[in-house]
């Protein structure tokens, strides 16, 4: 069975080049589907570890710019235009680098954990991601028409150096519809928030996660 998780989601407004956030707490929804039954890749286990760049089947506009190509790294971000090696959070807006990060934290998956990554077309789950969008955003409702996804899933992560006490799993999906551009975060389980290199002790305090 699917973790139970709340979520947060964010709608990326091409046309106005805007950002709107809508954290809603208290909804529980479910993991999108993941992993090698799924047909997901992965990162190999690692420290800072980042994916090759990957090409998207449909550009993704982030704030009016079109991205064809994406990282996924392991510290818990996805990034345009290069890889993302940094272990601790910088405040956003970030000069010269355009990130999403649904948990950008010390993430290390050499003692836990796999960072999953795949683009699907699926109807059922295209399906499943427009209702959430109509319910979350009623006044979009007949103008929405996602046609890819691209998930991605920290799995029962742990963090530096080699930690799996305490895990986390969480997943950012993209939603390209070819006019709206949403980011949809949910959060299933989040023990740690701080690595060991981040003055952390035992996953906590420190520098956190943001």
């Amino acid at each position: 069975m699917s973790p139970r998780v709340g979520y947060a989601l964010v709608v990326i407004a091409t046309i106005v080049v805007c950002l709107s956030v809508a954290i809603r707490g208290s909804v529980e929804a479910e993991l999108y589907p993941f992993g090698a039954d799924s047909g997901d890749d992965a990162l190999p286990p690692s420290n800072d570890g980042t994916s090759p760049e990957l090409s998207l089947s449909t550009p993704f506009v982030f704030y009016g710019n079109s991205r064809e190509t994406l990282f996924v790294n392991n510290n818990g971000l996805l990034s345009f235009g290069g890889p993302v090696a940094q272990l601790n959070p910088s405040p956003f807006p970030l000069q010269g680098l355009e990130v999403i990060a649904p948990y950008w934290a010390d993430v290390d998956t050499r003692g836990s954990g796999t960072v999953f990554y795949r683009e699907t077309n699926d109807a059922d789950l295209l399906a499943r991601i427009t209702n959430c969008l109509q319910e979350s955003y009623p006044n979009l409702n007949g103008t929405l028409n996602p046609t890819l996804l691209f998930i991605v899933t920290w799995d029962n992560v742990g963090y530096f150096d080699q930690n799996s006490d305490r895990t986390n799993t969480f997943q950012c999906l993209l939603v390209i519809d070819g006019e709206h551009s949403f980011v949809v975060f949910l959060y299933a389980e989040i023990q740690w928030t701080t690595g060991d290199a981040s003055g952390g002790e035992n996953g906590l305090g420190g520098t956190p996660a943001n």
